[in-house]
């Protein structure tokens, strides 16, 4: 009888050590599995955020270079303004000397010719 638990517990103990070894082989094999798995999935996500980051930060470059531009652009729009502005007083100014300078002539034309009558006549009393 002995012999035989002896064997019993043998058996029993040498089924639950294979099944405890097979348990901690298949428990590394899944740990590779995971880790080769996780690997690649950390690569993958890893440049997929490398890739949105490197977008993200070329959108806000385009972002500020649009900016840039758009506020060049309205500086030439105001310059232009400006220039038409500026133009247009100085032809007004122009405009203002020449019309005195004519103003001038025809009233002391007018001035010197009546002078000249009055003259003319006052000295033939």
């Amino acid at each position: 009888v002995q012999g035989v638990l002896r064997r019993w517990r043998h058996g029993t103990l040498a089924a639950s050590w294979d099944e405890w070894t097979s348990g901690v082989a298949e428990k590394k094999r899944r740990d590779a599995v995971l880790k080769r798995v996780l690997g690649r999935w950390n690569n993958t996500v890893s440049k997929a955020f490398i890739g949105w980051k490197e977008a993200r930060d070329n959108a806000g470059r385009m972002r500020k270079i649009c900016s840039r531009i758009l506020g060049r652009w309205g500086n030439m729009l105001a310059a232009s303004v400006w220039e038409t502005w500026s133009r247009n007083v100085a032809a007004q100014q122009r405009l203002r000397v020449v019309a005195v300078r004519a103003l001038g002539r025809w009233t002391k034309g007018l001035l010197s010719s009546g002078w000249a009558r009055w003259v003319g006549m006052a000295g033939g009393c």
